[in-house]
């Protein structure tokens, strides 16, 4: 294998390892909301991150989510994310079944 060909992949694994949500407040990773979220966003949490790929087509959901805990997902939504002033004003909505458990 090519020196480069090596380089362009090592450069793509370490690319795709970094794409992980999180919900977060001033920078600090909130790693209880952030795997709530992920599971509400049907993905499935790596410690505390959440593989975008996994919610690529949640990611609406999942900044939705991460605002009920009063942070703010770090993933941009490519259609645009609710509004953080008007997710923070809204009711929060019923808890997720698991939760009652």
């Amino acid at each position: 294998m090519r020196p480069k060909t090596i380089l362009v992949l090592l450069a793509g694994l370490m690319a795709s390892s970094a794409s992980a949500c999180k919900c977060q407040k001033d920078g600090v990773n909130d790693g209880f909301a952030t795997q709530n979220c992920c599971t509400e966003a049907g993905g499935q949490s790596i410690g505390e991150d959440c593989p975008a790929n996994s919610i690529s087509e949640q990611l609406g959901k999942f900044a939705e989510c991460c605002a009920t805990f009063m942070r703010e997902s770090d993933c941009p939504c490519p259609n645009g994310c609710p509004k953080d002033d008007e997710l923070l004003q809204a009711e929060p909505s019923a808890t997720p079944r698991e939760w009652n458990a």
